[in-house]
């Protein structure tokens, strides 16, 4: 009974707002995030991921719009000839940049309207480049300066933003893209 009335109450008390997303918003966020997706075994995060996003509202409850996000990982290894017992080390760096398309669903209306709130969840789909940079010691086998390459992206994401007043608010987001969580500003043009 009290999860009922707690459940009616949090319904009429979120009802009575004005609406946080709507038809013709256009948005753009840059946030930092925290637990990096791109990290591998024996690395950490050698620059905090960071991302831009743009959304444009095509009806009160889609929005698409673009993304860009990078981070970049360090590491190093050592590895012991087994014939000769000789160790060689490596130091390794990995750059991540992310470019591609997102799409969002705004959810405003299943807990009816909310001033300044924006309850959403989206895909987004791009291209991940990656680029590896090698340095050896100890008389190891040279690798290439560098290596680029990259393939497809493909992520989903929920978020939430919160206007302090027409144009200017905060968001949060938690999914599978150039980090876990993400975390900064959102501005309405």
């Amino acid at each position: 009974m009290k999860k009922v009335l707690g459940l009616f109450i949090l319904a009429v008390s979120l009802s009575s707002f004005g609406q946080g997303f709507a038809e013709g918003d256009n948005v753009l966020g840059a946030g930092i995030g925290l637990g990096n997706t791109y990290i591998t075994s024996g690395t950490s995060t050698k620059f905090i991921p960071v991302q831009v996003y743009y959304e444009a509202g095509i009806s009160d409850h889609l929005a698409i719009g673009g993304f860009l996000g990078y981070t970049s990982t360090s590491g190093s290894a050592i590895y012991v000839n087994p014939f000769n017992s000789i160790s060689y080390g490596y130091k390794f760096t990995y750059n991540y940049t992310l470019i591609g398309l997102r799409g969002a669903y705004h959810f405003g209306y299943l807990l009816g309207t909310v001033d300044n709130f924006d309850l959403y969840g989206g895909l987004s789909m791009g291209y991940a480049i990656l680029g590896t940079k090698v340095e050896s010691s100890g008389g190891a086998p040279e690798y290439p300066d560098s290596v680029n390459n990259g393939g497809l992206h493909v992520g989903i994401y929920a978020g939430m933003r919160y206007y302090f007043d027409d144009s200017f608010g905060v968001f949060g987001e938690i999914g599978y893209n150039i980090s876990v969580l993400q975390v900064g500003a959102v501005f309405k043009l």
